[in-house]
């Protein structure tokens, strides 16, 4: 049995329900695991609420693990069984995503997947089949939808008509498509090393973050001697340029730390409120 762990919001549940329905056209025989989303301690952990969003699909076939099929891939999770995986150094049925694309998954027999696999190379031959099957609800025909969160959708989608957007966030693997169809524009990384990479970003060639302080100083009639930057990645570098002093947070790209005047601690150390004390700002 193949277990797919679902978890984050409604594009990383869809993203791992492609996954599972690609192994099932497999033979495999695939189960999906909701837990995470009944799990408080985990949820904490998240900057953000999550809810079971793919139940808002009617009629999306699927097939969910019980906890004790769960249990027999990883383990008990009693005194028991914790203290075997710590002796025997975990459980190597417990496959985590850690690069870009995973072929090998598929050779797995008895395994249970955790990550996010928006690779489309995982799934790109059963995309139409998915997206006949795929009904988004209709919250103005009463159809099961977060009210709420339709209403933001949509306030969005007309903002976006009416404004130019100047930049696009793109999931992990889809970038390096991006980079080959649109030569016009730039597509940069980051989350990792290039064909590793967690996240990339493309805009308009000349769009980037020093363009925007060139605006704001010119706006606000300020000198770049006044301007402090904090980055923590090679997208920060023309930042680092144009202000007239530079900070690298202490767990940034090394790309980034040589290139600041100076390196606070980490992100989670307090990494700003150090460097704000460093600068007597506060």
């Amino acid at each position: 049995m193949i277990i797919v762990e679902v978890m984050g919001g409604l594009g990383n549940q869809m993203q791992q329900y492609a996954l599972y329905r690609k192994l099932e056209s497999l033979g495999k025989d695939a189960r999906l695991d909701v837990s995470w989303f009944l799990d408080k301690e985990r949820q904490t952990k998240v900057l953000a609420s999550r809810k079971l969003e793919l139940s808002w699909f009617e009629n999306l076939p699927a097939k969910y693990c019980t906890q004790e099929e769960k249990q027999a891939i990883l383990g008990k999770n009693n005194l028991v069984g914790k203290l075997k995986k710590k002796l025997l150094g975990g459980s190597n049925r417990h496959f985590t995503e850690s690069d870009m694309y995973h072929p090998e998954i598929f050779d797995l027999e008895d395994a249970y997947l955790s990550g996010f696999w928006a690779c489309e190379a995982y799934y790109a031959d059963i995309l139409p089949m998915l997206r006949s099957q795929i009904h988004f609800p209709d919250p103005e025909k009463g159809e099961g939808w977060d009210l709420e969160a339709a209403a933001k959708n949509k306030e969005t989608m007309e903002r976006m008509k009416k404004e130019a957007s100047v930049s696009i966030h793109i999931r992990r693997g889809d970038y390096l498509d991006a980079q080959k169809e649109f030569e016009d524009m730039f597509v940069g990384f980051w989350g990792g090393e290039a064909g590793k990479a967690t996240y990339g970003d493309t805009s308009p060639k000349g769009v980037n973050k020093l363009a925007a302080i060139e605006f704001l100083l010119e706006y606000l009639h300020e000198d770049k001697a006044n301007t402090i930057s904090f980055g923590d990645a090679s997208v920060d570098l023309p930042m680092f340029e144009i202000t007239g002093y530079s900070v690298a947070m202490g767990d940034g790209e090394e790309v980034a730390r040589k290139a600041a005047d100076y390196v606070t601690a980490a992100t989670d150390d307090d990494g700003l409120a150090k460097a704000f004390e460093y600068l007597k700002l506060i």
